[in-house]
């Protein structure tokens, strides 16, 4: 992880979390039902936050994770956000 400085206006410090597919899922699956809601809530955090800019990389027309005898398992892609 990153430093947050919180000192200045425009701060060039980074902030990374990491939160695994499985975690969203278990802790999103009843506020949202699709990926495209949890990925619009983040940008909208961000704007809340007062970001001007707001990048989103994410894999498209893939399946982030898979169901294998009853078990969610991660298939390894990543969604990033980044704002300033």
């Amino acid at each position: 992880m990153g430093n947050m400085d919180i000192g200045r206006a425009k701060s060039t410090s980074h902030y990374t979390m990491t939160i695994s597919r499985t975690t969203v899922d278990k802790l999103g699956i009843k506020l949202y039902d699709k990926a495209s809601a949890v990925v619009g809530e983040l940008i909208a955090n961000s704007y809340d936050a007062d970001a001007e800019n707001v990048t989103i990389k994410m894999p498209l027309n893939r399946w982030l994770a898979t169901k294998s005898g009853g078990d969610v398992v991660d298939q390894g892609f990543e969604i990033l956000v980044e704002d300033d």
